[in-house]
């Protein structure tokens, strides 16, 4: 329960400082590109299709950031799928951070220590926090909350890095 109380202190002192924020931005948050997803992991040409256009859009509007929030791809396990979805994130201008968060297809369909380890071996990270002018951005991985009802302890001041420093 004290844990819990942390994080509701982070939240309230994150909404604290975004409202006395005075630069305005603005952001672009994507969910479920999920590679290999329209032709049942025989291909994913679909998707590169889509998220192509989707970057052109990113690029052409240059947000401050860009939080994907999971489902990158269809199968967990497909290395094809994992290796496509980060080339063609690479597409997206390196001046503009890239975060991503797993989705339960990234986990295989199974919240275990096993798959959200390959999880991160894959993209380095599965919870972050950081600030946009005074704005506090938080991140989690929430198919671990859903899976045991546990929030991890591991968040609070966790070293956060850009998809994009992969």
């Amino acid at each position: 329960m004290s844990r819990l109380f942390v994080y509701l202190v982070v939240a309230i002192f994150c909404i604290t400082k975004t409202l006395a924020q005075s630069e305005s931005f603005y952001f672009i948050q994507l969910s479920d590109p999920q590679f290999g997803m329209l032709e049942k992991n025989k291909s994913f040409s679909q998707e590169t299709m889509i998220m192509e256009k989707v970057i052109a859009a990113i690029n052409n509007l240059n947000p401050a950031f860009v939080v994907i929030t999971g489902d990158m791809v269809n199968d967990g396990k497909d290395q094809k799928q994992i290796d496509e979805f980060k080339r063609v994130c690479k597409l997206i201008k390196k001046s503009i951070p890239v975060y991503v968060l797993p989705g339960n297809h990234d986990l295989s369909q199974q919240c275990t220590d096993e798959s959200v380890s390959d999880y991160m071996d894959e993209y380095g990270y599965d919870c972050f926090s950081f600030q946009v002018n005074n704005s506090c951005f938080i991140g989690l991985n929430t198919p671990v909350i859903f899976a045991n009802g546990k929030i991890s302890t591991d968040l609070v001041g966790k070293d956060s890095r850009e998809f994009s420093e992969m």
